[in-house]
């Protein structure tokens, strides 16, 4: 890239035909395209932390506690960061009705939401830098590129409660057709997958990281939308192994041998064990001892296997491959090898 005076003036001239504070710039010219990104996230800041808690009418420490609840940094607390959208969450939050949800499972989802926020804004970040940057071939593309990422960024954010809304309808339905038909409403019937790929992390270290973050980024996709197109969901990548769970053995086996079979074209032997029965919802994560045995028979999964209990067999082509002894468990297991 050029850096050249020339190259940096014109970056700030693009910053100022965007509105941009060019003063700003002035002292580090070379942070033209760093302050095209801030000046559309902070363009609605007007309020520090203690005029942030006037606006929603509760002691400042009560606004530091609901910030860090959703994972906000609340220093510098002199620094106009926070907006008049923020106080209309605080408040909302603050004065939401509470007859029947009490404080601590509030503050519980409100952690929730804020590490998978961060989360997904990480992953914009990361998405920018590695593909959208490398296409600016100078640093006035690079201001307009960063202005337009934080545009856009920006934009869904603040439609996000209309995703929210259509992943709850989703959740709740899925905790429906799960519901175990105990008094407890957690606990659900499901059928959970890991697949793990075989030879992964030998293959990763003959890439550099570009290449790396690359194919970890397509193979994300391809787990999500495997996962999507079942009706089923990936749950997280761990490493080299991918978590399922879904409602039913026959969708779940579905998006598993599907997954198994993409991961092949990609040159990766994959190989999963799949189980179905009771596990306990919590914080977005299944456990219990249905999850634990689907992650132990992995280990005993050849390449271009999938290994499955008793429970999924009934409900899938599969065939006895006899007792085996899982790490962790206190008896033998009969273990079923899926068939096409």
């Amino acid at each position: 890239m050029d850096l050249s005076d020339e190259a940096v003036a014109r970056s700030v001239e693009r910053l100022v035909e965007l509105e941009g504070d060019a003063g700003a710039a002035a002292d580090d010219p070379h942070r033209a395209s760093d302050l095209a990104a801030d000046m559309v996230l902070d363009r609605a800041s007007r309020l520090d932390l203690s005029q942030l808690a006037a606006e929603v009418e509760v002691p400042v420490e009560r606004v530091v506690t609901l910030l860090e609840q959703l994972g906000i940094r609340s220093q510098p607390a002199d620094r106009p960061r926070f907006s008049d959208e923020d106080a209309s969450l605080l408040r909302a939050i603050d004065r939401a009705p509470a007859q029947w949800v009490q404080t601590h499972e509030v503050a519980d989802l409100l952690r929730v939401i804020g590490r998978n926020m961060a989360t997904a804004a990480e992953a914009a970040v990361a998405y920018h830098v590695r593909s959208v940057e490398p296409r600016a071939v100078e640093l006035r593309d690079w201001v307009s590129a960063n202005h337009e990422m934080a545009e856009l960024s920006l934009v869904l954010g603040q439609h996000l409660g209309a995703v929210f809304r259509h992943h709850l309808r989703q959740a709740i339905s899925f905790q429906r057709v799960s519901h175990a038909g105990l008094e407890q409403g957690e606990i659900v019937d499901l059928a959970v997958a890991f697949v793990d790929l075989t030879g992964f992390t030998g293959m990763s270290l003959d890439l550099d990281l570009m290449q790396l973050g690359d194919m970890v980024g397509r193979l994300d996709v391809m787990a999500t939308d495997t996962a999507m197109a079942h009706h089923c969901r990936l749950v997280k990548l761990i490493g080299d192994e991918a978590m399922f769970v879904g409602p039913r053995p026959p969708q779940m086996v579905a998006a598993a041998w599907e997954f198994v079979d993409l991961m092949a074209g990609q040159g990766i032997d994959a190989h999963g064990a799949i189980t179905f029965g009771r596990a306990i919802m919590n914080h977005g994560d299944y456990f219990g001892p249905v999850i634990n045995l689907a992650a132990r028979l992995v280990d005993h999964a050849g390449p271009g296997e999938l290994l499955c209990d008793a429970a999924v067999a009934a409900a899938a082509p599969a065939r006895s491959v006899g007792p085996r002894d899982v790490r962790g468990l206190p008896q033998e297991v009969e273990v079923y090898r899926l068939t096409r």
